[in-house]
């Protein structure tokens, strides 16, 4: 998320900056904490669910931050049970029983788990 997003969210708040951070909504949290994550320009980057709150227009954002931070060479490893994050992603390792099942290019992976889920 790029932090002029954030900035434009946290605008629209009662307060703007001085709003309490109790009254914002788990997505509103969730934004503000991605845009968080990629200050500074990190090298790495570790997103555990970072979309399990938000909303069609976070979701957007959260997605164009994935694609910024590629471009800005940022390593970004995403931990999801969501699969709609997975259609922007290079590699998608899966784990079954706290093993790794399956680790590939995505293209792979999803055409494998497509097999899976056609087998059932």
């Amino acid at each position: 998320m790029k932090i002029q997003q954030a900035h434009d969210l946290i605008n629209k708040l009662p307060k703007a900056y001085e709003t309490n951070a109790n009254i914002l909504s788990a997505g509103q949290r969730q934004r503000i904490g991605l845009a968080r994550s990629f200050f500074g320009k990190p090298k790495l980057v570790v997103l555990d669910e970072p979309n399990s709150n938000l909303d069609g227009e976070g979701e957007v954002a959260l997605m164009n931050a994935i694609q910024n931070a590629r471009a800005s060479n940022i390593t970004t490893i995403i931990i999801s049970h969501k699969p709609s994050i997975l259609s922007i992603v290079d590699k998608i390792l899966v784990l079954q029983d706290g093993q790794a099942k399956i680790f590939d290019e995505a293209k792979i992976v999803m055409k494998q788990l497509a097999g899976d889920e056609n087998d059932k």
